[in-house]
This record gives structure tokens, sequence and C-alpha cells, in this order.
């Protein structure tokens, strides 16, 4: 994860034509295929003709492809294997895949001036924590201008309105002082301490609540 400076305004705008009969169209996901239970409220939102779009006042949101490797490539993230295991997924369509069977996913961060790649930021489902984690990242040149907090703003009151989740995780480490700054602007909330791929992380989490009493800091 990377850091970044003040907060800013952030706004998340959901584009794109909504497709009918959206139940039916749930039901073709794997997690829902066969199941009794009701697709998430707001999935209908979500599920569309066009990809998921959502905007701030100065980044588009996009989910990221895998066309996107090379920029990918360039993000500093903390350690090599870390890099590899991003470049894998996406080279493998992994991604995409995400974003089918569970309706969300890693997004590209684009300014919507001229559309330059400035990092990656998104949802992904934990699966060894049954949790959905929010996640950033950002290009060193793009660090210090309030961008990671402008997208993950948009990102985090797009996942907690739009899917029936109990609260969405941020897993960072202790001595990653921008992204805890971000968390703090986003209102985050320490949760509990634990390890992922043998490193001590501080798990953060923010509820609908928080989102619907405008705890993250705009």
């Amino acid at each position: 994860m990377a850091g970044t400076g003040p907060a800013v305004p952030a706004s998340g705008r959901l584009t794109g034509a909504a497709i009918p009969d959206t139940e039916a169209r749930c039901r073709t996901l794997p997690r829902f295929r066969g199941s009794s239970s009701r697709c998430p409220a707001g999935y209908e939102r979500e599920r569309h003709t066009g990809p998921v779009q959502l905007e701030t006042r100065r980044l588009r949101l996009r989910p990221l492809l895998r066309s996107d490797e090379p920029e990918i490539a360039v993000l500093p993230f903390t350690r090599p294997s870390i890099r590899d295991v991003a470049l894998k997924l996406v080279r493998e369509g992994a991604s995409e895949q995400e974003w089918e069977q569970r309706g969300y996913g890693p997004f590209a961060v684009l300014e919507r001036d001229g559309g330059r790649f400035l990092g990656r930021v998104g949802l992904m489902y934990r699966a060894p924590f049954g949790e959905t984690e929010l996640s950033w990242i950002l290009r060193e040149d793009a660090q210090g201008y309030g961008y990671a907090t402008e997208a993950a703003a948009a990102v985090l009151d797009w996942g907690l309105r739009t899917f029936d989740l109990p609260y969405i995780t941020a897993m960072i480490r202790p001595d990653n002082r921008p992204s805890l700054r971000v968390a703090e602007r986003l209102g985050l909330m320490p949760l509990r301490d634990d390890v992922l791929r043998d490193e001590q992380l501080t798990v953060y989490h923010a509820t609908r609540r928080d989102t619907a009493t405008g705890s993250i800091d705009r």
C-alpha cells in the first residue's frame, strides 16, 4: 500500500446502464448459484452492460485489465514476492475472474484529465479470513497528493453500500505510516492483529454504519 497527503473530497459515482432481470443475472454467479438466499441489496446497481466505473473529483476508477500488467510492474510493492503475485493475478486473468464471481475486484486508478495510470485500489475476498479487504497502492510519483484517500474512500463507500458485507477490512503493516494515515482519514478502526504471507499486520475495518454516519473523512 502507498500513502498520500491531505484528504480531499471523494464522491464515488457508479456509471453504466443497468441490465434487466438482475436477480436472474445474479444467479449465474457461482456464489449465488443454487443458493436459497437473495442476492445482496443494491446488486442491480453493480451488474450492468458496461464495466463498473467510479468517478471522484480528480480520478476515474475502472476494473483492472490484463493489459495493465506493465503499469502494475512499476508499483512500489513492499517485497518482490508481492509484486510477483500481483503480476501473476493480472496476467492469468484472476482480477477479471474476481469481478465476474463476486461483483467486485481491483480498480485501476486513472487521472480524470488525461487518463494517466496512477495505481491500483479495490476490494479482494480473503478466503482464509472470510473477509473482504480494501487495498491501495500508487506509483511513487503519484504519492503525496491525496489520491489514495480519494480513491479508497470512493471504493469503500461503494462496497459498503452495494454489497451485503458486515464490514470491510484493510490489512496494514504497523510500520507503513502512509497507509496508516490513509486508514485514519477513512475512519477505519483497529480490529485485530493478524498474519498474512508471513507478515505481521494490523487489521482495520469499517462498517456500513460508519459510511452512513459520515465517519469517512472527505
